[in-house]
C-alpha cells in the first residue's frame, strides 16, 4: 500500500486496514498517519503467473491465503508451514544447543572455527548468525522461529501435509519420526572456509546439514 492510498483511505475516516499484497517481495511505501493501523498480509511464496488460471494454482493461492492470515492474526510460526508454538525461547535455546556434535563437526571446519571452541561457543557465535543470514528470516528472530525453519526444511522434503495447522510438539515429533539424513557433504573449496563467501555458496546442502544437526540432537535428547 502506497502512502497516497493510505492517505486517502485515512480521509475516508478508515481506521484499520487490512492490505494484502499480491507478490512476495515489493517496495513498502506506505506512512504512519495518525490514528491508522495497517495490517499487512504478504504471500509467503511466489503465487504464480497471472496468467495461470488453472484450477489447482487458484486452489494452492486460496491455501496460501488463509494460512499466511492465519500467521498475521493468530501469531503462528512458520514460513511454508503454519505452526501453533507454546514453547518457550528457552526450549527452542536447549534444542539448538544440543545439536549432534558429530554431524557438526564437519561444518565447523568448513566455517573455520578453531579446534578449541567450545560446542555452546561454535553454535551461538558461528551458527546462529549464520542461520539468520542464509534463512528466510528477520535480523530480530527468535529461537523458536529458526527452530522452526530448520524443522520446515526436513518437513517439506519428507512430505508432510502443509496446509493444516499443527502444534509444536506434534510437528516436531511427526519430523524427527520421518526424517532421513541424506549423507551430503557441503565440501567447500578450501578458498571458501570461513568466509563471507560461504554465504552464496551451496546454501541449501548446508541448511539441509545443520537441519540433519538439529533433529539428531533432539533424537539422542
Amino acid at each position: 500500500m502506497t502512502t497516497c492510498q493510505s492517505a486517502c483511505l485515512h480521509k475516508k475516516d478508515f481506521k484499520k486496514i487490512i492490505a494484502v499484497r499480491l507478490v512476495q517481495k515489493g517496495i513498502k511505501k506506505s506512512e504512519k498517519e495518525k490514528g491508522l493501523s495497517i495490517t499487512l498480509i504478504k504471500p509467503c511464496e511466489n503465487l504464480g503467473s497471472m496468467f495461470d488460471f488453472t484450477r489447482e494454482r487458484a486452489q494452492t493461492n486460496i491455501e496460501l491465503g488463509y494460512y499466511d492470515t492465519l500467521k498475521v492474526f493468530k501469531g503462528f510460526h512458520g514460513i511454508r508451514y503454519c505452526v501453533d508454538v507454546n514453547r518457550d525461547e528457552e526450549y527452542f535455546l536447549k534444542l539448538l544447543l544440543q545439536m549432534d556434535q558429530t554431524k557438526l563437526e564437519g561444518l565447523r571446519q568448513e566455517l573455520g572455527a578453531t579446534d578449541g571452541m567450545p560446542h555452546r561457543r561454535f553454535i551461538l557465535e558461528r551458527l546462529v548468525p549464520l542461520l539468520v543470514e542464509l534463512l528466510p528470516v528477520t535480523q530480530c528472530v527468535s529461537y523458536g522461529e529458526l527452530t522452526v525453519a530448520l524443522l520446515e526444511r526436513a518437513a517439506d522434503k519428507v512430505g508432510i501435509e502443509r496446509f493444516t495447522v499443527h502444534s509444536y510438539d506434534s510437528f516436531e515429533q511427526e519430523v524427527v519420526k520421518a526424517h532421513q539424513p541424506e549423507g551430503r557433504n557441503v565440501n567447500l573449496p578450501a578458498v571458501l572456509k570461513g568466509s563471507e563467501l560461504l554465504l552464496r555458496a551451496k546454501k541449501e546442502p548446508l541448511l539441509d546439514d545443520i537441519a540433519d544437526a538439529l533433529i539428531g540432537g533432539i533424537k539422542q535428547g
